[in-house]
């Protein structure tokens, strides 16, 4: 960090082994903000326009830590955002 920066990451994306970022099994974990606060969101890109998240047994772990990850920076953006006074 510096005196005018931070650097954060914004998404991470759980995929299969050996398959492209962009495949249908692919489930983006990011931050986003719509103007109300800072929140996850959980996406997948379906061939067949549907909007659904389908999550396997063997992929729900790292689902589950991208989130968690995701949500812990999020407290580290709000902490540079707004510091103790």
């Amino acid at each position: 960090m510096s005196g005018k920066y931070s650097l954060h990451t914004n998404s991470l994306i759980v995929k299969p082994v050996g398959q492209p970022i962009y495949c249908e099994e692919a489930t983006t974990v990011s931050i986003d903000d719509e103007g109300g606060g800072l929140f996850v969101d959980l996406s997948q890109h379906h061939d067949d326009g549907r909007c659904r998240i389908s999550v396997g047994y063997e992929e729900w772990p790292l689902i589950v830590a991208a989130v968690n990850a995701m949500f812990e920076e999020i407290a580290k953006m709000e902490a540079v955002e707004s510091p103790p006074c």
